[in-house]
């Protein structure tokens, strides 16, 4: 029991640390240490923490420009989150998964993953997410010539954000 909360507080800290390096953009380093933390978190089966990490290099690989990588980390983890059943955690990767679609070019496979990123962060009332979202499909809908419908969904996100309080998005 001992060994598993040392491992338990191990891989919270490599988490940690790659999470600063990733923002710092310091990628290289940031991706060693989320697989440090990966290698942990699979050995002591903790599904969600796994889904966390992955998602995360989803990010990393992103960032580094390697977009197939990303999307093979973006698809395990959203994997994982679908068998847990979280709205929220299932909306945060098909929400990321479907803006890397679209910057590869995929806008059918990006207009669905955004259809089922609203319907999720709809359903766990994650509203910033919700917005991401709606801003993502306007600009698929906008790329396939429908216009006045992708207007529709920026003008509602642009309203969540409002809500929220969002005053640099609503500027922008």
């Amino acid at each position: 029991a001992l060994k598993l909360g040392w491992l338990f507080q191990a891989a919270r800290v490599l988490h940690a640390n790659a999470y600063v390096l990733y923002r710092n953009g310091q990628y290289r380093l940031a991706e060693g240490q989320y697989e440090k933390a990966l290698t942990i978190q699979e050995r002591r089966g903790d599904a969600g923490a796994v889904a966390l990490t992955l998602h995360n290099l989803g990010n990393v690989q992103k960032g580094l420009g390697q977009l197939r990588k990303a999307e093979h980390y973006y698809r395990r983890a959203l994997a994982l989150r679908e068998q847990d059943g979280q709205p929220a955690d299932i909306a945060a990767s098909l929400i990321d998964l479907a803006a890397l679609q679209l910057s590869l070019g995929d806008l059918r496979y990006a207009r669905m993953l955004y259809r089922r990123g609203i319907e999720q962060a709809e359903r766990a009332e994650q509203y910033t997410w919700l917005a991401n979202a709606l801003e993502g499909y306007a600009h698929v809908l906008s790329e396939d010539g429908a216009p006045a419908r992708a207007r529709e969904h920026h003008e509602r996100a642009l309203r969540l954000r409002e809500k929220l309080g969002d005053r640099l998005a609503v500027a922008s």
